[in-house]
Order: structure tokens, then C-alpha cells, then sequence
């Protein structure tokens, strides 16, 4: 994925690459990777000891999520994701939990 940046006219690249595993009406399971660089983010408001925004530019960015999928029933079931993001400015941990329909 390629990303145009402004302010800085930055052209930051990302990539991924992925596995699944699973069946329809059963499970997946996913795992992705992704890595890559980030072109433009504000990290800190102006302060009377830096008048100005505090900035990152083309700085390196990675990103590894999990997600599975069980089916309960004929057509419902529940989700968990996960995700790990890390670059410079910070690094976060995250997930998701739910019950879904299958139309």
C-alpha cells in the first residue's frame, strides 16, 4: 500500500503477508504481518517550551493481528481479534471480542 503524506510530501510503503487457515461453517484462523513505513503523524500540541506541534515523519511502523472464527451453530458463532501495534511514538495492544450471524 503506498500513502502520499502532507504536510512533508512523503510516499510511505507498507506491505503485508498473511495466513489462513479454516473452513466455512467450522473455523479460521488468520495471522497477518504487516511492516512497513508511516509518513505524517502529530505526536504532541504546541507547549510554551515548543511552540510548535511536536511531528514524526517517515518513521517505521509494524503491526502483527490474529483473528479466530468459530461457529457455534449452523449460522452464528463468535470472533476474537487481536493486535499488536509498534513505531516510535508509541506501541498499543488491542482486541475485539463478539458473537456474530451468518446470514
Amino acid at each position: 500500500m503506498w500513502t502520499r503524506a502532507e504536510p512533508g510530501n512523503i510516499l510511505a510503503r507498507t506491505q503485508y503477508i498473511a495466513v489462513n487457515q479454516g473452513h466455512d461453517k467450522e473455523h479460521y484462523f488468520s495471522i497477518r504481518y504487516m511492516w512497513g513505513r508511516e509518513g505524517y503523524e502529530v505526536v504532541g500540541a504546541p507547549s510554551s517550551s515548543a511552540p510548535a506541534f511536536n511531528v514524526l515523519f517517515d518513521f517505521p511502523v509494524r503491526e502483527v493481528s490474529g483473528r479466530w472464527r468459530q461457529w457455534i451453530g449452523p449460522n452464528w458463532g463468535v470472533n476474537l481479534n487481536v493486535e499488536h501495534h509498534q513505531e516510535p511514538a508509541y506501541h498499543r495492544w488491542g482486541g475485539t471480542a463478539g458473537v456474530f450471524l451468518d446470514f
